[in-house]
């Protein structure tokens, strides 16, 4: 088992729009590329800054997940950067220049392999999530040995817990464990599956949200 809970970019220079991200002194820092307009301060270039800054705030939380299950890119394209472009388009809601996460269209992986979207999520006990999914083993390219993954986005203290290489398909349901801090916090919980020989994942499945107990 995997578990991710820091926000990790690509080494390097990399941007996404006009948001440019370096790694300096062992850190992922983001600022903002010039831009060559004649007017920098119109509404129009405003409300696009504003917007990818919401985006970008939340793409960088879940990067991990990105580099794990972001398979649609294009050439010389990074896969953080294709996430920021799928939730930018897919994945907000709301007027431009006020836009928002609309998070139950948000893809934090996208690939061809066939997912549960009957999954149902309950947290009964603290620091515990059970996981109960059907086993759509045989059908299409579903195998019955895919590995479960979840990434719960924590929306009270903006992190992500993503765990990977949990039970199989044909293990439901299964527990996993999230920090016990998290009680009382709202989260978002997004789930899917991962071949055994990692070249195949599910485009990421919804699973609602919870105040965690």
């Amino acid at each position: 088992m995997t578990v991710f809970r820091s926000v990790v970019i690509d080494k390097g220079r990399k941007h996404i729009g006009s948001v440019v991200i370096k790694r300096k002194n062992g850190e992922s820092v983001a600022s903002e590329m010039p831009i060559h307009v004649k007017n920098p301060k119109t509404v129009a270039q405003v409300n696009q800054r504003t917007d990818f800054t919401t985006v970008i705030e939340f793409a960088k939380v879940n990067s991990q997940v990105a580099a794990f299950g972001f398979t649609t890119t294009k050439k010389g394209s990074t896969r953080m950067n294709a996430m920021f472009r799928d939730i930018f388009k897919n994945g907000t809601t709301g007027a431009v220049g006020s836009k928002t996460i609309d998070y139950p269209n948000v893809k934090l992986t996208r690939g061809s392999l066939i997912n549960e979207s009957g999954m149902v999520i309950t947290n009964a006990v603290a620091g515990t999530l059970v996981c109960t999914y059907p086993n759509s083993a045989g059908t299409g390219n579903a195998l019955a040995t895919d590995k479960l993954f979840v990434a719960t986005y924590n929306l009270t203290k903006n992190e992500t817990n993503f765990q990977t290489g949990l039970a199989a398909r044909s293990a439901s349901p299964k527990n996993v464990i999230i920090p016990l801090s998290w009680s009382g916090d709202t989260v978002k919980i997004y789930t899917g599956f991962k071949s055994v020989n990692g070249k195949l994942v599910t485009t990421s499945f919804f699973a609602g949200s919870h105040i965690l107990t």
